[in-house]
């Protein structure tokens, strides 16, 4: 009698495959009816994603500002509500449009552009410019521009009133360079010197100043290679900080420096100097200029490498005239002064033109009158302050009528 096969537990080798191919596709299945769950019922995380992407929400009110002592954009205190963007659109971020000094403006959405507080207005000169011939008073003597110029004025006088110096200078400067009553100008000028004074000329750095910065001295420094790198007299940086002498530099100090150069415009018809760092008048000196036929010319200079304390001066007028007058250091009698500095001509009247300069004066009575050989006069004062903020060929020295 034949045995009879005996059935395993796990059947034949095709029903073991057949079992397998019917797991595989229940797995599969059930993947196909979980992704259907996750799209059709379980919430949008298009939220999330927005975030990811930077978008904002109706809640949203932060704003970018810019960090004045590292220049970073940070987000800050709100100043206006930004949609919130499909998915379809391009994320609206805030943007910064304009930076220039001290000055940033936020754009919103609406393109309206909302100006941060305490940030300093934009001054709209780069440099001292050239002008026509005619004066800057015939040019702008309308009502409506002195009306504007006065009002620019008073916000300046509000700024200095309020200890707000930096923003007094910079609004102050924008009404020097328009129409002002004679009363209202020399009331700017004493502003802006004394202003200069709290911000500028002394060791502290201010926030809204862009100009200066604190400098660590290392060992081997040299206040001269200091100075030319930054582009003023290195006297102007010993006199700000209070360093006596050179030698008296130490490593590991903070010191105050100022991103220069300092450059000059005369006003022959005001009888004023005005010295600007960047956009902003700095120093208003008044002068003496040129007599009727020694009239001093009009246009661009830049101030030459001879620069003198307690000049010598040779007349040569006086030579022509056969009594050969020389006037030694420390004479009394030295019509210049206390300081010389030369102007080498390079546009307008002033191109090719040597033998001019700006120095002090004997006589400063006569402050305010056209009574010189064609050069510029300070009162010895004024001319010894003028001396250490200009450097030579860097500075440029701006004369209109």
């Amino acid at each position: 009698m034949a045995r009879k096969k005996r059935r395993t537990y796990y059947g034949s080798r095709r029903q073991r495959v057949q079992r397998r191919q019917k797991v595989l596709i229940a797995i599969v299945l059930l993947g196909v009816i979980g992704a259907g769950v996750k799209v059709f019922i379980w919430p949008s995380a298009e939220p999330a994603v927005e975030s990811m992407l930077g978008g904002a929400d109706e809640d949203s009110n932060a704003v970018a500002t810019v960090d004045a002592d590292d220049n970073t954009i940070t987000m800050n205190e709100p100043i206006n509500v930004f949609p919130k963007a499909s998915r379809s659109q391009n994320i609206v971020t805030p943007a910064v449009n304009e930076a220039r000094l001290n000055n940033i403006t936020v754009v919103t959405p609406d393109s309206a552009p909302v100006n941060v507080e305490s940030l300093n207005p934009v001054v709209p000169i780069a440099e001292a410019p050239m002008e026509p011939a005619e004066t800057l008073d015939a040019i702008n003597a309308t009502p409506a521009v002195a009306s504007r110029s006065s009002s620019i004025f008073s916000a300046g006088k509000a700024a200095f009133d309020n200890h707000k110096y930096i923003l007094a200078s910079q609004t102050l400067t924008q009404a020097l360079e328009s129409s002002l009553s004679s009363q209202e100008r020399q009331a700017a000028n004493e502003m802006i010197n004394d202003a200069s004074d709290q911000w500028l000329f002394t060791p502290k750095v201010f926030k809204e100043d862009t100009s200066s910065q604190k400098y660590r001295v290392v060992s081997g420094d040299n206040l001269e290679v200091i100075g030319n790198h930054c582009a003023v007299p290195y006297k102007l940086i010993m006199k700000i900080n209070g360093i006596r002498s050179p030698q008296h530099l130490r490593a590991d100090k903070d010191i105050k420096i100022i991103k220069g150069p300092f450059n000059a415009k005369v006003y022959l018809s005001r009888f004023e100097t005005h010295v600007y760092l960047n956009d902003i008048i700095v120093r208003v000196y008044g002068i003496s200029t040129g007599a009727p036929g020694h009239e001093t010319p009009t246009g661009k200079w830049h101030v030459g490498i001879n620069k003198q304390v307690n000049p010598k001066w040779y007349d040569e007028l006086s030579a022509i005239n056969g009594t050969k007058r020389e006037y030694l250091p420390d004479d009394p009698e030295n019509p210049l002064g206390e300081r010389w500095i030369p102007l080498v001509g390079i546009e307008g009247e002033a191109k090719g033109r040597t033998g001019f300069g700006i120095h002090g004066t004997i006589e400063p009575d006569k402050i305010g009158q056209a009574v010189s050989r064609g050069c510029v006069r300070l009162t010895n004062e004024n001319v010894e302050s003028l001396y250490d903020l200009l450097q030579s060929s860097r500075s440029m020295v701006t004369i209109v009528k």
